[in-house]
């Protein structure tokens, strides 16, 4: 079905990012995502991987299965804003 992938937050309360089904609500995903917001997200073709970035000038890459870190990128040299 057709999904949804939203990512925000603010940098007093942190960022997060959820992905939701849209037929029925159902949230389906919603890792924690550290001390900043989030400016971007996406979602991988086979759904195992969640890319999120923000001020933070890295791209971090989590595992759907358990939300664990995959890899980071850290060699972007401004904030990470799509």
């Amino acid at each position: 079905g057709a999904l949804l992938l939203v990512a925000g937050g603010d940098a007093k309360s942190g960022g997060r990012a959820a992905l939701f089904e849209l037929s029925t609500g159902r949230e389906l995903l919603a890792p924690r995502h550290g001390r900043d917001q989030l400016f971007g997200a996406a979602l991988s073709p086979g759904r195992s991987l969640l890319a999120l970035g923000g001020p933070t000038r890295r791209v971090e890459v989590l595992r759907t299965r358990d939300g664990g870190v995959h890899y980071e990128l850290r060699a972007h040299g401004d904030w990470v804003l799509t």
